[in-house]
């Protein structure tokens, strides 16, 4: 399985699978506990969107020192 497919697959399956235990987990009753569950698979697609970013790119540089007077490229 080439990286796309997996990253797609893995975007798919892990939202669904966290709305699967937060309902089970949760068991709501009120409307409260219904949008918690709700908003779980949206919660985990940001997650995982997130660790593809990092991955992907790396993490953040700090900035280089300049010299005083230098002008930006």
């Amino acid at each position: 399985m080439d990286r796309l497919a997996r990253m797609f697959v893995v975007g798919l399956t892990v939202p669904l699978a966290a709305l699967v235990v937060a309902a089970l987990v949760v068991r709501p009753d009120s409307l409260l506990q219904w949008l918690a569950v709700a908003a779980t698979p949206f919660v985990a697609s940001a997650i995982v969107a997130s660790v593809y970013a990092y991955r992907s790119r790396g993490p953040l540089q700090p900035p280089t020192p300049r010299r005083a007077g230098a002008r930006r490229p």
